[in-house]
């Protein structure tokens, strides 16, 4: 009994405590415990944490009436080890998040002043990259975290992958939804939250995850919960924009049927606005610049994976 109060058995506590909650709040996390709870889960991870640091501590304290001082003190010295080694990692970790670094969204995001990646509403590039499957759009409204998770990680694809990062929203002062952390790296085909547009490119689709582009300068990918967002494939996501054109520098046949051979509309447009789609065909209304229709005609929207137009989601 007289161990459980020594000046080295209070400082195996301390030590003990500390180390238990983080290595039980990882374990937790790592299991997916909380996941789809929005920003309850941290606390429900935090609840788990401290249950196993007060499991630690009894333990502890049971260990000390029975083991000799000289092992405690030599468990201290470990503990002790063990706990610089994790400060040591959370503070490189932390560091290399406040990094600047030439991303487009690399500013650090926090829930006080809410940062966004900016980008043109036009989808334009120079280089046509593959078109991928359309385009996921997470549901922020429903569900306030989003999960990212490596797309290489046993059991990614069944959707009990490691979790790598995350997305997490919340509504502002004007009543509108905003992004209260994103990673530095996120930088997504389109983000424009004050007309409710977050769309994430497409790579591959599973039956419960979902590969998208995180970032549409690098390439990078990362898997998302399919049942946590709205697939949008792109012969849909054609009829939703408010006109298509011919990619920069280049020039777009409307024809008069969906045929490489068919003559072509002569008609004089402005815009062009998409009405149908016919596999790699759009079926599109020419427009005048105060979108009055002109006619109709037919262009060729994909081939060979590639785009051949380009788009502007508003007018």
């Amino acid at each position: 009994m007289k161990n459980t109060v020594k000046g080295y058995s209070l400082l195996f506590y301390l030590l003990l405590v500390p180390l238990s909650f983080i290595g039980t709040g990882a374990l937790v996390a790592g299991m997916g415990v909380g996941k789809g709870q929005g920003l309850a889960s941290a606390g429900i991870v935090v609840g788990y944490a401290m249950m196993g640091a007060i499991c630690c501590l009894i333990v502890g304290i049971m260990l000390t009436l029975y083991v000799e001082k000289k092992y405690i003190v030599k468990t201290n010295y470990a503990l002790t080890g063990i706990l610089l080694v994790v400060v040591l990692l959370f503070t490189l970790r932390w560091n290399h998040r406040q990094k600047p670094t030439n991303e487009p969204s690399a500013e650090p995001v926090t829930p006080a002043e809410p940062v966004t990646p900016t980008q043109p509403v036009t989808f334009s590039y120079q280089k046509t990259p593959p078109k991928g499957l359309g385009f996921f759009s997470p549901d922020y409204l429903q569900h306030s975290t989003h999960y990212l998770y490596g797309a290489f990680s046993p059991g990614a694809w069944d959707g009990s992958g490691m979790v790598q990062d995350s997305l997490v929203f919340f509504k502002n002062e004007q009543g509108m939804y905003d992004i209260a952390y994103a990673p530095p790296y996120f930088f997504p085909q389109h983000l424009k939250l004050d007309y409710d547009r977050l769309l994430l490119k497409v790579i591959s689709l599973g039956r419960t995850m979902v590969e998208v582009e995180v970032n549409q300068q690098t390439g990078q990918t990362a898997l998302m919960e399919r049942a946590n967002g709205n697939l949008i494939y792109w012969p849909e996501f054609l009829l939703q924009v408010f006109s298509v054109e011919a990619l920069p520098g280049q020039q777009v046949a409307v024809r008069i049927k969906p045929q490489e051979n068919a003559d072509e509309v002569r008609t004089e447009y402005v815009f062009l606005q998409a009405a149908a789609v016919k596999g790699q065909w759009l079926n599109v209304t020419l427009l005048d610049k105060d979108f009055k229709p002109l006619g109709t005609g037919w262009i060729r929207w994909e081939k060979e994976n590639q785009l051949l137009l380009t788009y502007s989601l508003f007018s």
